[in-house]
């Protein structure tokens, strides 16, 4: 069973059988405070993330470590705490379907950590504009939207800033958060297949099952 942790809103209420263990990290008074078993999900996000997750590899062990409470808002510290948390537990993956503006060096040292101790890191960002974090940082596995995929496909995009893009429609939403949740299920059942892949192996056994390659086709916006 690959363990997975989901660094997010929380997780549907019931939750899942394969929840292991939650953890919240809010940020009270300067500083990051942690709270057992705080695994609810207000906003939606985390509970589509999870769904995603599950229905594409449904032999997962999760771990929620929530840093979106009231609003799909959180520090780059608290992100840092909750990486930090998850290597404790030795998490194969990360999934942080979200995006920073800001690049912080606590946060860059908490990915780099992950990295070095082999666990696979996905995060969304966006297929053009700007760099977010920790989507932008080395060792990370970029992933977009992309139009031409649908349920089950993966696409290796040319860019600067995105390596894979995936199906994005999600029950909350469309676009790179629910495509991240799909190319962390896909890498939760390459390292299934075979426990022993390193980072590099994981990436071109991913690469390798890309239904396309090259350059995303842009996800339609919906007419207001």
């Amino acid at each position: 069973m690959i363990s997975v942790g989901i660094i997010d809103s929380g997780v549907p209420e019931p939750a899942p059988a394969c929840l292991m263990e939650a953890r919240g990290f809010r940020y009270e008074q300067g500083r990051v405070v942690e709270r057992d078993n705080e695994s609810g999900d207000r906003l939606g996000h985390g509970g589509m993330i999870t769904r995603i997750i599950i229905a594409g590899s449904p032999e997962v062990a999760l771990y929620s470590a929530q840093v979106f409470q009231e609003k799909l808002l959180t520090r780059p510290a608290q992100v840092a705490a909750a990486i930090d948390w998850l290597l404790e537990r030795r998490v194969r993956i990360v999934n942080m379907s979200f995006g920073l503006g800001a690049d912080r060096a606590i946060l860059r040292e908490a990915c780099a950590r992950a990295v070095k101790q082999g666990v696979v890191l996905v995060a969304s960002v966006p297929a053009r504009g700007s760099a977010v974090y920790p989507g932008a940082y080395p060792g990370v596995i970029r992933v977009s939207g992309d139009a031409r995929c649908g349920p089950g496909e993966i696409s290796s995009i040319d860019g600067d800033l995105c390596y894979f893009g995936a199906y994005a429609d999600g029950d909350a939403g469309s676009g790179s958060s629910a495509a991240a949740a799909r190319v962390s299920a896909a890498i939760a059942m390459i390292l299934s297949a075979y426990p022993t892949a390193g980072d590099a192996d994981v990436f071109n056994r991913l690469k390798n099952s890309a239904a396309y390659v090259g350059r995303e086709r842009r996800i339609p916006k919906t007419p207001a």
